[in-house]
């Protein structure tokens, strides 16, 4: 997945018409398009420590995100929370368990995998797992949440 452009390009496919989802999802994408521009260009050790920052970045705005899911599925009683707050567990953990490496070579190579696996994740958890609970709110003719 990884190339000469973006990580992953936001479009009207992954709008789930929840406004404050979909802002947070443009921002994360934003942060991850960053880190894949980074590694892209990056050929040396020299830069290894602005990759961790972005990666540091991305974790943190993908913990408020998950949290902001997470507050929303208390609120609108989503029966499915414990299996969607499962998903986001295991992507933080997956996240938390990457490593740095010191030979070059090998960190470029690992960064591109967690870049990779980073917009599967994406791609996949917004079109299942996200659209899913947008759909139970818009059965339940909820609209406060996308004005």
């Amino acid at each position: 997945m990884i190339g000469d452009k973006n990580m992953i390009n936001w479009s009207s496919d992954f709008a789930t018409g929840v406004n404050i989802i979909d802002e947070q999802h443009k921002e994360l994408f934003r942060i991850g398009n960053e880190l894949s521009l980074m590694v892209v260009k990056t050929r040396n050790q020299d830069s290894s420590e602005q990759i961790k920052e972005k990666i540091t970045e991305l974790m943190a705005y993908t913990r408020y995100h998950f949290s902001t899911e997470e507050k929303l599925f208390i609120i609108y009683n989503y029966k499915f929370s414990e299996e969607h707050k499962l998903q986001h567990q295991d992507f933080i953990e997956y996240m938390n368990s990457f490593e740095f490496s010191n030979n070059v070579n090998e960190q470029l190579l690992n960064i591109k995998r967690l870049v990779n696996y980073i917009a599967k994740w994406i791609f996949t958890h917004i079109h299942d797992s996200d659209m899913k609970f947008v759909t139970t709110l818009s059965d339940k003719n909820i609209k406060e949440l996308s004005n």
